[in-house]
């Protein structure tokens, strides 16, 4: 799934989602709307999530490695057990009070930012 409009990559994605697809590696998802989901365990290893809206998914346990999270929106989304260490553009994606984040990471500013210490 690399051709199309965002609203096409969204209609994919969301019908593969729904029927219990959780490898999404190497996939063009720029801007697609994936709000509401539920994508426990997804591998979006070297996905493409650029502007992505992932608003309120459940996202427990997915794999971001090598992904470009980039102004993706995880607002409200569950990334407990999430991998997102090696994701690019992590401090440019969109979290609020409500996101529940990975290990190692908080959301400060509504930007991802890891912990210190």
């Amino acid at each position: 799934m690399t051709a199309g409009d965002a609203s096409i990559r969204s209609t994919a994605a969301r019908f593969l989602a729904g029927h219990g697809h959780r490898a999404f590696v190497d996939v063009d998802l720029r801007g697609a709307a994936l709000d509401g989901l539920f994508l426990d365990g997804a591998d979006f290893d070297g996905a493409d999530l650029r502007g992505a809206d992932l608003r309120q998914s459940n996202l427990t346990g997915a794999n971001f490695y090598g992904a470009d999270v980039a102004e993706a929106d995880f607002s409200g989304a569950d990334l407990s057990g999430a991998e997102v260490t090696e994701a690019r553009g992590q401090s440019g994606a969109y979290c609020d009070d409500a996101t529940q984040m990975p290990a190692g990471w908080r959301c400060v500013g509504g930007r991802f930012a890891p912990n210190e210490g």
